[in-house]
């Protein structure tokens, strides 16, 4: 039983890794889209109500990247939970080593596998890394207060 959960082990090992890769990209698509909208609204000499929706795009932009990150970290957290809490005890219990703070053993006729954790996984609410969290609404905060500022002084001019 325990080789067959090594495939599954690995495979989780390198979703992560790529979810993480992904995340970066985005963040990194984040900053340079949402500046580059924004670089270009002030260029632009139209109406009014034209450089009104220049200036809140890029916002948006940022918005609708900030809960694509927001997914991939709780798909992180998903699968690394599973990882921590159900395969490496198993690892650990058959290997015959003892380690502080694994848990209960695991009986192999209940285990719970990676597509029925990830649905009871959604269905419960968690949050965390408010740090991550805090810096990529900061930069979406500041492109709403650029883009409120550049509106109200492009509108009463």
């Amino acid at each position: 039983m325990i080789e067959s959960m090594w495939p599954i082990y690995t495979t989780l090992n390198n979703q992560i890794l790529q979810t993480q890769e992904m995340k970066v990209r985005l963040s990194c698509a984040k900053v340079v889209l949402s500046l580059a909208i924004f670089i270009y609204a002030l260029q632009v000499q139209a109406e009014e109500l034209t450089l009104f929706f220049l200036f809140l795009l890029p916002p948006l932009v940022a918005l609708f990247f900030d809960f694509q990150i927001k997914a991939r970290t709780k798909a992180i957290e998903r699968d690394s939970q599973y990882l921590r809490d159900y395969l490496e005890p198993l690892f650990q219990e058959n290997s015959g080593k003892s380690r502080p703070g694994w848990g209960e053993p695991v009986d192999l006729n209940t285990f719970l596998f990676p597509e029925r954790f990830r649905m009871q996984y959604s269905l419960e609410r968690t949050d965390g890394g408010t740090g991550e969290k805090i810096s990529h609404w900061i930069f979406t905060f500041f492109l709403w207060a650029m883009a409120l500022v550049f509106i109200y002084s492009r509108c009463t001019v």
